[in-house]
């Protein structure tokens, strides 16, 4: 997940308020509503993502808090895939690349030494399987991350926008425009 940085003059209560009345909360999908965003304020943490026609587990999240600096309020923010999401796919490839390592390690151990035939074929089956589940998840987020192309962009400029901010000193560089109305 990316860091970014947002600097608004505002209050912190007066950002949560902004961002409350501009967003349609969580809920069942479909969430009704009409806002391009959906999301949760809880105190002064966020969690946003834009709306969609359908469902990506893949898409973009901005998770961020709202912190009081001067007379404003700073936005730490990250943006990037949801971090169960992510985690959920480690896991996939991970136990799916390893059994597919345990079996290959099997069958070079002994398993053509001579045995039944059930014996070298059961091991590289599996093994195979393992490798095109392995691909299979990669491919699964290479696509869904294509599908959420830009969303990271949309929703750091639509909190700039909604909150009146600018991009503070600490945050990461990459382009981005604060007009989300193009």
């Amino acid at each position: 997940m990316r860091a970014i940085e947002l600097v608004s003059p505002l209050s912190p209560g007066e950002c949560a308020a902004r961002l409350l009345a501009a967003i349609d909360p969580e809920g069942l999908h479909p969430v009704p509503g009409s806002q391009p965003v959906i999301g949760r304020l809880a105190g002064l943490r966020m969690r946003l993502r834009k709306r969609l026609p359908g469902e990506n587990s893949f898409q973009a999240v901005l998770l961020g808090t709202l912190e009081p600096r001067g007379e404003g309020t700073a936005v730490r923010c990250r943006v990037g895939m949801h971090p169960g999401v992510a985690g959920c796919m480690i896991v996939w490839v991970a136990a799916a690349g390893l059994g597919s390592a345990a079996m290959a390690v099997n069958l070079a151990r002994g398993g053509a030494g001579g045995g039944p035939l059930w014996a070298v074929v059961v091991p590289v089956l599996v093994a195979m399987f393992g490798v095109i589940m392995v691909a299979f998840g990669g491919g699964v987020v290479w696509l869904g991350r294509q599908s959420a192309h830009g969303e990271d962009v949309f929703l750091v400029a639509f909190v700039a926008d909604v909150i009146a901010a600018r991009r503070g000193p600490e945050a990461e560089p990459h382009s981005w425009t604060p007009d989300i109305r193009k």
